[in-house]
């Protein structure tokens, strides 16, 4: 039970990062920025962006300036202008 309560933790988190990328980026938070939003956390596509212990993303994020949001943001509009 305690992990099906840490994922959906994590998922409600990646939605949000997701929902404050639309935000930095003065994109308004509609119903279809919501859904795609949604619908890019439960693909697992953003998971390659969220640092964790055993692979903390150095690398890729030494590009964005050590800046994890930047990172993922990058990557969710760059996924938004493709759709």
């Amino acid at each position: 039970m305690m992990n099906e309560e840490w994922r959906l933790e994590r998922k409600l988190n990646e939605r949000k990062i997701c929902i404050g990328c639309f935000a930095s980026n003065n994109i308004p938070i509609t119903q279809e920025v919501y859904q795609f939003s949604h619908d890019l956390v439960e693909s697992g596509r953003l998971d390659k962006y969220i640092p964790t212990q055993e692979n903390p993303l150095q690398e890729e994020v030494s590009k964005f300036g050590g800046d994890y949001f930047k990172m993922t943001c990058n990557f969710i509009i760059e996924s938004w202008n493709n759709k």
